[in-house]
């Protein structure tokens, strides 16, 4: 599920690599209301999302302070 909502994003930023390589000016605008500000927006919530499903578990697992305890 992680994978599937970073998935966005790496098109998002991988478009925009390709297109400032290439010099295409296909992004447009990203003035606030426009569909790339919309787009940029729901990327990054996607990320976000990603992040707090996929990496929180694992560091409240890495530092929760009864399995601290019990390692010592």
């Amino acid at each position: 599920v992680g994978g599937l909502l970073l998935l966005p994003m790496l098109l998002d930023g991988g478009s925009h690599l390709v297109d400032d390589a290439l010099r295409l000016g296909l992004r447009g605008e990203a003035a606030p209301g426009s569909l790339n500000f919309w787009l940029r927006m729901l990327t990054g919530f996607l990320f976000a999302l990603a992040m707090i499903l996929v990496v929180y578990p694992r560091l409240e697992r890495e530092f929760d302070p009864q399995l601290v305890a019990q390692a010592s």
